[in-house]
């Protein structure tokens, strides 16, 4: 399907359609959605080269796409680059950038841009804890895990209950197995 997406937006540019930003969009999030991250960078690379307006949907492909392809670093990047550009984030945008860092263990800058979704009074939700506090877990980081099971109950997400409950069984078994 993503090769379709291509070949339409090759179509259109030697046609002399004008593309537009939604066009691209369409065809980088194909392009995700199909495992190619890289074709879908490439694409935000030439969008971003023909002066295109680029929007959060444009931002949220290519930061979806990194996430696929296990580039984190790429991902803050590309979120710090929308901010810079004044492209509103959210809660959205906000999670794409935190599971991306999350999922190649780049646990600061998931701290990070959740310090800085705070900051911004974006709220959070079940997606985003789960990803900060798996990226805590893997960073070694149980403190600020369990201060984020703090949040999440003071909170009330309740959709959470069930990974507080595996993280606290992790936690307990890690305690027991040092004091061996």
């Amino acid at each position: 399907e993503w090769e379709n997406a291509l070949q339409l937006i090759s179509s259109m540019a030697q046609s002399n359609i004008e593309l537009e930003t939604i066009s691209c969009c369409a065809a980088i999030s194909a392009c995700e959605k199909g495992g190619a991250w890289q074709k879908a960078l490439t694409l935000f690379t030439e969008v971003v080269q023909s002066n295109m307006e680029l929007d959060r949907i444009a931002y949220l492909a290519a930061i979806s796409a990194c996430e696929v392809g296990h580039q984190g670093e790429q991902a803050f990047q590309l979120f710090s680059e929308m901010v810079r550009s004044k492209v509103a984030s959210n809660r959205i945008t906000f999670n794409a950038a935190i599971s991306a860092s999350e999922k190649c263990g780049e646990w600061s800058k998931t701290l990070q841009l959740f310090g800085v979704m705070a900051e911004r009074n974006v709220a959070f939700d079940a997606s985003t804890l789960s990803s900060v506090i798996s990226a805590c877990e893997a960073g070694g980081k149980w403190k600020k895990a369990l201060q984020l099971f703090s949040l999440m109950e003071a909170t009330n997400q309740q959709d959470l209950a069930i990974v507080c409950s595996v993280l606290r069984n992790n936690s307990s078994s890690e305690q027991v197995s040092k004091k061996k």
